[in-house]
Order: C-alpha cells, then sequence, then structure tokens
C-alpha cells in the first residue's frame, strides 16, 4: 500500500466520526496548553550531528548506557517515517476553494499532475518538501474544480527518507501549516485530529532527529563495511 493510500484511509472517516474528531470539547484531546507558533518558530535548534542526536535521545540507550544495544531500533531495513499534520476549519465550517487557493499561492504551493499540491525549495534537489491533499476522499484536488470545493480540511503530509533532510521536510511543513492556518482562520491538528500542542510538537521533532540519526548511523556502517 502506497503512503498515499495509507493517508486516504487515515481520513476517510463518516460525517459523524468526522464532526467528533475535531470537536474542542473531544475527550481525547490533548491537555497541553495550545501551541505558540511564534515562541516555537523563535527556539534555536542545535545543527543535527550524529553526538548531539545520541545525548539529546537518552531513550536510545541502553540500561548499561551501551549505545550499540540501544540503536537496536535502528536496524530494521527499509524503514520509514511519516510526518503529519492537518489544518481544520472551525466545527460546522468549512474552507472555500478560492480561500485555499489564495494561501496556497501565497505559500509558494504548486499542483501537481497527481491531483496533490507540493512545496518545492527555493534552491537544490528538484523534489517536494512535503505534500498536500484533501482530507474528503480521494485526497486529491481537482485544479479545474477548485473555485467550488468546500472541505473541512487539508493535509499536509510527507514521509522520510527523502530527497531532502528530515529537518528540513519537517520545518517547511510546519512553518506553511501555521501560514495555512492563520490565512484560512482554520485549526492545526495532528493526523489524529487532536488539536496540536507545544507537546505534541516536540514529540514530532524528536522523532524526526531520531530517524535522521538512525539514518547516519546506517551510512556510516555502510561506509564502514565497503572500506
Amino acid at each position: 500500500m502506497s503512503f498515499l493510500e495509507k493517508i486516504k484511509q487515515t481520513f476517510a472517516k463518516p460525517a459523524s466520526e468526522e464532526e467528533s474528531s475535531v470537536s474542542p470539547h473531544d475527550g481525547r484531546y490533548d491537555q497541553h496548553a495550545p501551541i505558540d507558533f511564534g515562541e516555537w518558530g523563535q527556539a534555536e535548534e542545535p545543527p543535527l550531528g550524529l553526538e548531539m542526536v545520541a545525548e539529546d535521545e537518552p531513550q536510545m540507550r541502553s540500561a548499561d548506557g551501551g549505545r550499540e544495544a540501544a540503536n537496536s531500533k535502528c536496524s530494521e531495513p527499509g524503514a520509514v517515517l511519516p510526518i503529519v499534520l492537518t489544518v481544520m476549519a472551525a466545527e460546522g465550517d468549512y474552507f472555500e476553494g478560492s480561500d485555499l487557493l489564495r494561501e496556497f499561492n501565497a505559500a509558494g504551493l504548486h499542483i501537481g499532475k497527481d491531483g496533490l499540491f507540493h512545496a518545492f525549495p527555493e534552491h537544490g534537489v528538484r523534489a517536494p518538501l512535503f505534500s498536500i491533499s484533501n482530507v474528503l476522499n480521494p485526497g486529491l484536488i481537482d485544479a479545474q474544480k477548485i473555485m467550488t470545493l468546500q472541505t473541512r480540511g487539508v493535509a499536509l503530509f510527507a514521509q522520510l527518507p527523502a530527497a531532502h533532510s528530515g529537518k528540513a521536510c519537517f520545518s517547511a511543513l510546519v512553518e506553511t501549516a501555521n501560514r495555512l492556518a492563520t490565512g484560512l482562520g482554520g485549526q492545526i491538528m495532528d493526523s489524529e485530529r487532536r488539536l496540536l500542542t507545544n507537546h505534541t510538537l516536540q514529540r514530532m521533532q524528536e522523532q524526526v532527529l531520531e530517524f535522521e540519526y538512525c539514518r547516519e548511523l546506517e551510512r556510516r556502517k555502510a561506509g564502514q563495511s565497503g572500506s
């Protein structure tokens, strides 16, 4: 099953379930304070490095502090990490296609032949940093009909490893989600339609760093075996 098909399955919910999943009174919501994107965006991020990640990720160590045993989770070949956020309209409301197109254009997004909008870096490899789909089935956005589109929300997603670093994909995805939510008057939520919080965002960032750490280990091991 492709990643896009999994994304479609995630958002293929009955109307009743969809409404309840975005209610701010839902008991499944994370009780941490809603995220302050201004504060988060100003936080200084240390450069990714093998030693830095190892020190910042104590859960990756074994009980006796040994790294090889602790990094056993990195040994799975072909491991992937999906990154998903959703921008949802207020309960009982919808996003209009004309507003979506305005914000997509302002964010520099481009519609692809696959029916998804894509974000590309200004320089470097011409490959998407992340993509955007409709949260309603079938998930695709028809460029010819977007002006008449009404939807409960959009999903921003990427899958690591990618042509770009995980940090670059994650940062661009979060920044665009914030921009869309501001421009559309929506709310940023996770893949399960729970309001995004500082706690959730930090956990996602740590997962990206851990994944990059594992990839770096794989590259170093491959280099040693080939020498």
